[in-house]
């Protein structure tokens, strides 16, 4: 593994009803959302057609507790990727690295001049460490911001569009694993106001045989390639015609559109086709399975979603769904086929494949 986690906020409708989705099941634990202060997926501003999260806050006292991710496997060396849009100039809290008590150990802060800054512990606000002093990102414009926090070598480094713009070196503690992410549209204590909003969200450490240094991702897309086409079906459609019409509803329909197998005997799996991705993409991070699923009463259920490339299929994880709606997701960086990063015509080529397990 590298990449934990990508989101293009494109999946769950708009408004404030989208943090019910966002928060079913994936990563996120807290996406605040108050009056004057709200939170949830909007139109892009700037690209017709794409959506992303604007960040909201909360009524406490301070930033560590506004918007919150539980990483789905802690590690000594962290490193998030987005796109940051903000209004005006207030400090912004653009990512926050947390200890297993949820302490804040550093942030990424955006200051009033468009400077990028590295702070230290301290509940609302910690110590300057490091800073570029000179603007380096502008108002009302999207721009690429990247940034680890590696406990292994005791180094930070922060990229804007591909380019380092700041590092900061400390004592390293090898042993030392981050659990938790934040980020806020301010700086520990206040209420700034304004527009802060964030997409093309990526997460990764350093585990995995690709994507694993500091600035690996670069300034990139997270797109939602939708299921577009039915390869073949065993599962039961409720709702509409086929699998690819039924089950890809923004937001999703849980009463009365989905998709569903037995057990006596389980059936043939499902098999989709996706969109393809815009003939600009050259090349791909990596690509992961986002689905929403429960299963009818208490009995034994479990599934995997499987990635047909070629000839090669990728074997996705066994989930074990509860009796309540929820999301599972899998990364996979590799095209089974080639045994290589993805390339744009393998991802456009593949078949996902729904398969019930027991």
């Amino acid at each position: 593994m590298s990449i934990q986690w990508m989101d293009s906020y494109g999946w769950c409708g708009t408004g404030s009803g989208s943090l019910t989705y966002l928060l079913s099941g994936t990563p996120y634990t807290t996406l605040s959302n108050y009056t004057g202060y709200p939170g949830g997926v909007i139109a892009d501003p700037v690209v017709s057609g794409a959506y992303c999260l604007q960040v909201g806050q909360n009524l406490s006292n301070y930033d560590n507790s506004d918007n919150q991710v539980a990483l789905p496997t802690p590690a000594n060396a962290i490193g998030v990727a987005n796109r940051w849009y903000i209004s005006g100039g207030a400090q912004r809290s653009i990512t926050q690295w947390e200890n297993s008590s949820g302490a804040i150990e550093y942030r990424l802060v955006s200051e009033i001049n468009g400077a990028l800054s590295i702070y230290g512990q301290g509940a609302l606000g910690g110590t300057l460490l490091a800073t570029t002093t000179v603007p380096v990102i502008t108002f009302n414009t999207w721009w690429h911001i990247e940034a680890m926090v590696d406990n292994n070598l005791g180094a930070i480094t922060v990229f804007v569009e591909g380019t380092q713009v700041l590092s900061y070196s400390f004592t390293a503690s090898p042993s030392t694993l981050i659990y938790n992410l934040g980020f806020s549209p301010r700086y520990g204590e206040g209420s700034p106001g304004g527009t802060v909003l964030l997409k093309d969200y990526v997460i990764y450490d350093k585990t995995g045989s690709q994507n694993n240094v500091a600035g690996a991702i670069g300034p990139c897309t997270v797109y939602r390639l939708a299921l577009d086409s039915d390869v073949s079906n065993g599962w039961t459609v409720t709702g509409g015609t086929t699998v690819n019409g039924t089950i890809g509803g923004e937001p999703p329909n849980d009463s009365s559109e989905y998709i569903s197998a037995g057990a006596s005997p389980i059936p043939a799996p499902a098999i989709c086709g996706i969109t393809s991705l815009p003939n600009t993409v050259v090349g791909v991070r990596g690509i992961m399975t986002l689905q929403r699923t429960k299963k009818s009463d208490g009995g034994l259920a479990s599934y995997q979603v499987d990635i047909k490339s070629g000839s090669a299929t990728h074997t996705g994880t066994t989930h074990n769904p509860s009796t309540s709606f929820g999301y599972s997701f899998d990364v996979v960086e590799l095209d089974p086929n080639t045994s290589s990063l993805w390339s744009p015509t393998a991802v456009n080529n593949l078949n996902i494949e729904l398969n019930r397990t027991v």
